[in-house]
């Protein structure tokens, strides 16, 4: 019997006055090339789920956060390609930054993108295409941990009307 391999991942939601902050990955990445996801990478050996989140967040996007601006949304298990990825969730807001302030660096990924909260919901609601341009780890939290993450940002209106849904891709 094959042995499954486990690994521990990281995804951070962050979110700025301009929307959920995604980034697309390299046409040559060898999981999921060319589909948005959110700032995310492996946990180290010996590192804390929530240092792993705030140094993947810092090594993609260029942003900074504290361990007590983040939120746990959730952790859960995903099946890919043979692998059984243990995903631990935070949401963090950075509702002073925008878009501008968000870096995409190239070895890692070719472009970024701020999508409003609510447009999320929409998709998740309606199931609309546009969820296929998205990595199916990312799929699976836009259906599961976006009503969670638009309590945590109620009352903002930048980028969260439905309006923004097909502004998005």
């Amino acid at each position: 019997m094959e042995e499954v391999s486990e690994v521990d991942v990281a995804f951070v939601m962050v979110a700025t006055r301009d929307g959920v902050v995604y980034l697309k990955r390299n046409e040559e990445d060898d999981i999921e090339p060319g589909k948005w996801c959110l700032p995310s990478g492996h946990i180290e050996r010996g590192e804390k789920y929530e240092e792993a989140a705030i140094r993947e967040l810092y090594e993609e996007t260029g942003i900074n956060a504290e361990p007590e601006e983040l939120k746990h949304l959730g952790t859960f298990p995903y099946f890919l390609d043979g692998i059984k990825y243990r995903v631990w969730l935070y949401f963090v807001e950075k509702g002073k930054l925008g878009f501008e302030d968000v870096r995409a660096f190239e070895e890692e990924h070719s472009g970024k993108k701020c999508i409003g909260i609510g447009a999320l919901a929409a998709m998740r609601n309606l199931r609309v295409d546009n969820l296929e341009k998205f990595t199916s780890i990312d799929q699976h939290i836009i259906a599961n941990y976006v009503p969670e993450a638009l309590v945590k940002v109620k009352g903002r209106e930048n980028g969260t009307g439905m309006h923004s849904l097909y502004k998005a891709f």
